[in-house]
């Protein structure tokens, strides 16, 4: 377990750096100059030459592309992302506020696809043929094909607008009123859950009816076992496998689905942050976003490969 652990952080290690050095060429390709969003240029104010040198200079922009790439490998050795080029603010200060906030979508939507999810998962599989089972069934197509913006502004004409029990959009701090974040909370939080919870509710009732045809399952039942007990004591441990690796894979296509709900629901989070940096040629911002990104999605895909030895222990790494 500990040699199969260190060859994933050994890997995890080479595949930061490759999407780091990838995303820093990349970047420099996109279009427009920094020091002229820095310098708030446009049709009425045009700066001049030496003001744009005068920014460039000082934003490093003028150094050769390999001293750049060099400067950015050891700021990311030592936890430095920069700073941001409009604000000046530190990179890792507007990330931790930002992640924190669309963590506070993520991990609730999340957890409220794969538990009910599973549930209705179960359900549907033991209800086989039976009315309950396509109408789950048609609950999870429905879900797994309504675009999230779409499903968000439905959401917003219903409990918003229709409804008036809910805000349409905002946001308030966890930590300071619980109530109204919740308020706040609620849409984008159901709206994120719809895509992954159809896909966790269809894979938890394609998993369990397989198991429920194995020859372990049919023995288990000759020896007079009830049902009940074949299902969630048996069957499940073994269904959960493939359902453990689209969790966490879901999770990590949540980080940009939340791009969508964040935009239509006014919430201030890592996704929000991003779209706005590539519009001003924040260099520092995007880089550290996208590799944060990246990094969290690496790490819940480890997070998943180590947690089928506790699901099941048959399960084992060397």
């Amino acid at each position: 377990m500990s040699q199969y652990l260190l060859k994933r952080l050994g890997l995890t290690i080479i595949l930061l750096w490759l999407v780091a050095t990838i995303l820093f060429y990349f970047v420099h390709l996109l279009p427009g100059d920094p020091a002229m969003v820095v310098l708030g240029g446009g049709e009425q104010h045009q700066p001049t030459a030496e003001q744009l040198a005068r920014v460039r200079e000082q934003l490093g922009l003028e150094d050769p592309l390999m001293v750049q790439y060099s400067r950015y490998l050891g700021g990311l050795i030592r936890g430095d992302l920069g700073n941001s080029f409009v604000n000046q603010r530190p990179v890792t200060l507007d990330l931790r506020i930002r992640l924190t906030r669309s963590l506070q979508l993520i991990i609730p939507a999340m957890v409220l696809a794969s538990l009910l999810g599973i549930f209705l998962g179960i359900l549907a599989a033991g209800r086989r043929g039976k009315f309950s089972d396509f109408f789950f069934s048609g609950i999870a197509l429905t879900g797994f094909s309504v675009p999230v913006f779409v499903s968000g502004n439905i959401l917003v004409l219903i409990f918003a607008i229709n409804l008036r029990v809910l805000p349409s959009a905002g946001y308030a701090n966890l930590f300071e009123d619980p109530s109204r974040w919740l308020s706040y909370a609620i849409l984008p939080i159901v709206s994120l859950s719809l895509a992954p919870l159809a896909n966790v509710m269809r894979m938890t009732r394609t998993s369990m009816l397989e198991q429920f045809n194995q020859d372990y399952v049919r023995t288990v039942r000759a020896k007079g076992v009830s049902e009940r007990v074949i299902t969630y004591r048996h069957v499940l441990r073994n269904a959960l496998l493939p359902v453990i690796t689209l969790i966490g894979m879901q999770t990590g296509i949540l980080f940009a689905g939340s791009v969508i709900v964040e935009n239509v629901f006014n919430w201030p989070g890592l996704s929000t942050l991003l779209i706005r940096s590539i519009g001003s040629r924040d260099y520092p911002v995007i880089q550290g976003t996208v590799l944060l990104t990246s990094f969290l999605f690496i790490l819940v895909n480890l997070v998943t490969d180590l947690s089928y030895a506790f699901i099941n222990p048959k399960v084992r790494y060397k």
